[in-house]
């Protein structure tokens, strides 16, 4: 119980390592300045590699003549280039650089030498640009690198694993009604954990899936408001036809239903199914535009185009579907949402892994490191940024009707929160918005209760300066934290700490220590001030 304990405000954050005592009492500020402005110390000049005169030699020797283009190695991302556009490795050039403390003098060398001769390097040397490199859009790999054997360049880690593109995204759509609704945004009603990123290609096929193995056909299309066409053989597309000009090929097909896409995505399921999850959800079909299209009743294979430039082009067929057998038996599609159960330690790992710079440990190339690898202390960062994210800030995230996120999370152990005895930069929050505020599960409660008794305790790290404006907030978050953990008390009494409930229980007891929170901590600072 650490109720009475006043928050360290006598601890010193600064890195020791940061400093090396001299004579000089201003040797310290003169080493930061040096290292934050790329300078380098006269003592390890020597050490260090000019590689100034090798990025110079490289923009050279990476370029043939003869085709007129860079010798660059794609390692099959970005379908060898075709995939960006043609500036791509002018931008590249253009800010290409090697750090001095990246590279070994050793290696500097040898690649000197492989530059001015007809040979490459036997080995590939890492460089930088002074550029963010996004994700390659087919696979997804993230943080691509650039290494150089003196002769080219090239992408560095694993190979892409859609060197040839992304290829059609094929899913089925059962339809035992015989009748499709078609609508722009029907997301509330399928349930999944859909949080890919659907600025690439690679994370809208993933959302594609997903949602096909819920029970709904729900694809990118962009800003296109296209139709549903029947076609002569019984087919059906979802297409934009010609602009209607006088060179435009003939476009087949009737147009059956269309979608508005104020979300950019199409989304279409059985009707049958529509209504159990509009009845399941507590919500009316009439809720949502949609049209209802009248089909042989069958299972239907969807087959999506990821890479159209729907810029572009007389016609533009975004996906086709058609019958390819009876209906396969009515099947319980939610039952995957029903008996979902997600604990704090499964969902602070999953993120971790999810997330590894926000919310775990990244290696290099910004690859998750296992859970099982990381330090305790590690591990104890991990909870502490997913619990600001979740219950301070909300962070979008989505709940599931029992108390906890809708999340894909790993097989691990129901490991209690760790105890937040210390004050943090908990995100300012106001009732009902942050996750504090959620209907919450038993073991998710016992989470916020960690959290609020952080903030009771402790307060909350100065986000404002010290100003009487940032405290009056700090001090209403630890009110609206203290009339919380009552709340949630009086529903989770297994979950709160009984010690910390006793005291809260005290009339006025947890409002005179917030009161004079600022006063005790300004005390304690001129204290410290005078010596």
């Amino acid at each position: 119980m650490h109720v009475a304990t006043k928050p360290d405000l006598e601890g010193d954050d600064s890195d020791p390592d940061d400093f090396q005592s001299t004579d000089d009492p201003f040797a310290d500020a003169k080493r930061l300045i040096r290292r934050f402005s790329g300078a380098r110390d006269e003592d390890e000049e020597a050490d260090q590699p000019d590689v100034s005169a090798i990025v110079k030699s490289l923009k050279r020797t990476t370029f043939d003549k003869a085709s007129g283009s860079r010798v660059f190695g794609w390692n099959g991302h970005f379908k060898g280039g075709d995939a960006v556009r043609k500036e791509f490795l002018s931008s590249v050039m253009k800010t290409l650089y090697m750090s001095p403390w990246d590279v070994s003098k050793q290696d500097a060398k040898d690649l000197h030498s492989a530059i001015k001769s007809d040979h490459p390097l036997e080995r590939f040397v890492p460089v930088r640009i002074r550029i963010d490199l996004r994700d390659c859009s087919c696979c997804g790999e993230k943080s691509l690198g650039l290494e150089t054997d003196g002769h080219m360049l090239r992408f560095s880690g694993p190979p892409c694993a859609y060197p040839d593109g992304l290829p059609v995204t094929e899913w089925e759509l059962n339809v035992p009604s015989g009748q499709i609704v078609v609508a722009n945004d029907l997301r509330e009603l399928f349930p999944v954990d859909d949080d890919f990123d659907v600025c690439t290609t690679i994370g809208c096929h993933r959302t594609t899936l997903a949602y096909a193995e819920a029970g709904m056909s729900h694809a990118y299309v962009g800003n296109s408001c296209p139709g549903v066409y029947l076609c002569k053989d019984g087919t059906y597309k979802i297409a934009n036809p010609p602009a209607g000009g006088k060179d435009d090929p003939s476009f087949e097909g009737d147009c059956v239903a269309g979608v508005t896409t104020d979300l950019w995505w199409y989304s279409m399921c059985d009707r049958e199914e529509f209504r159990r999850r509009c009845k399941r959800f507590k919500v009316k079909t009439s809720d949502f535009s949609h049209t209802v299209v009248r089909v042989e009743p069958g299972v239907y294979r969807f087959r999506h185009h990821n890479d159209l430039d729907i810029d572009y082009g007389p016609e533009i067929v975004y996906a086709r579907f058609a019958k390819v057998r009876d209906p396969d038996p009515v099947k319980d599609l939610l039952l995957t949402y029903e008996s979902m159960d997600v604990t704090p330690n499964a969902y602070v790992q999953a993120m971790a892994a999810k997330w590894p710079t926000l919310f775990g440990k990244a290696d290099k190339r910004e690859k998750p490191t296992p859970w099982a690898d990381m330090s305790e202390k590690e591990q104890f960062s991990s909870w502490l940024g997913v619990a600001n994210h979740m219950m301070c800030s909300s962070g979008g995230v989505e709940w599931h009707e029992r108390g906890f996120p809708k999340a894909v999370v790993p097989a691990a152990p129901d490991n209690a929160p760790p105890a937040f005895r210390d004050q943090f930069g908990w995100t300012w929050f106001t009732k009902p918005y942050a996750g504090l505020f959620q209907d919450l599960s038993p073991s998710f409660a016992k989470f916020a209760f960690r959290v609020l008794e952080s903030i009771i305790s402790f307060g909350m790290r100065d986000q404002g300066g010290e100003s009487r404006t940032s405290e009056k907030r700090v001090q209403d978050c630890m009110l609206l934290a203290a009339t919380r953990y009552r709340e949630l008390a009086a529903k989770h009494p297994a979950s709160a700490d009984p010690e910390y409930v006793a005291w809260l229980s005290q009339d006025g007891r947890a409002e005179a220590w917030i009161s004079g929170f600022f006063k005790k901590a300004r005390r304690v600072r001129k204290a410290k001030a005078t010596g």
